[in-house]
């Protein structure tokens, strides 16, 4: 029997694990109605563990992930629920899961980034939102949590500048500025 590397190793593991959530029912892929079902699923899922009705969210994404076991939102969310319940160890590895069933989705690497970065390790964060950036680099709300991160972080003059850089690059990217950009807009305005 060959040896499996470290990193491929924990890849296996991170699909066994996915199958196991799934009951590895691998049968068709999901049609496009139920694609649009599992995205309304989930995008109220995500209202409801904002709203903290983490039960009725959990009810969204079970229905979600019989509709579609391998999509990388269901597992995305079921990381948002474990996060909201402490659960780092399961958040994490959900997220990963999500990664690996679709390394383009960007969405995981977001919400691991700030697991990391609320854990203390603020270079796997920097990492996580650097990868989302090349996936996307149109992704504002990652660029506008990368440069907060850099800002919150920094050491020198040129650390600061580049969180504004980024920041800058964040308002540049969107048409509309939402709540936290906003937030964050004033917060360098008052730092010039």
């Amino acid at each position: 029997m060959k040896l499996i590397n470290g990193f491929k190793f924990f890849t296996f593991l991170l699909l066994l694990s996915a199958c196991s959530l799934t009951s590895c029912s691998v049968s068709r892929a999901p049609s496009l109605e139920e694609r649009t079902k599992v995205k309304n699923l989930i995008e109220k899922a995500t209202k409801e563990i904002r709203l903290g009705r983490i039960e009725q969210a959990k009810a969204f994404v079970d229905i979600a992930e019989q509709l579609a076991p391998l999509d990388p939102s269901v597992s995305d969310a079921r990381g948002c629920i474990s996060w909201y319940y402490k659960d780092y160890f399961a958040a994490r590895n959900y997220f990963n899961t999500a990664m690996l069933l679709d390394p383009s989705f960007e969405n995981p690497y977001v919400n691991l980034a700030y697991l990391e970065e609320k854990r203390g390790r603020v270079e796997i964060a920097k990492s996580l939102l650097q990868k989302v950036l090349k996936i996307n680099p149109l992704n504002h709300k990652a660029r506008n949590n990368y440069a907060a991160l850099l800002y919150d972080n920094a050491k020198t003059n040129s650390d600061r500048e580049q969180a504004r850089k980024e920041f800058q690059m964040a308002i540049g990217s969107v048409d509309k500025i939402d709540e936290v950009l906003g937030r964050n807009q004033k917060f360098f305005h008052q730092k010039n």
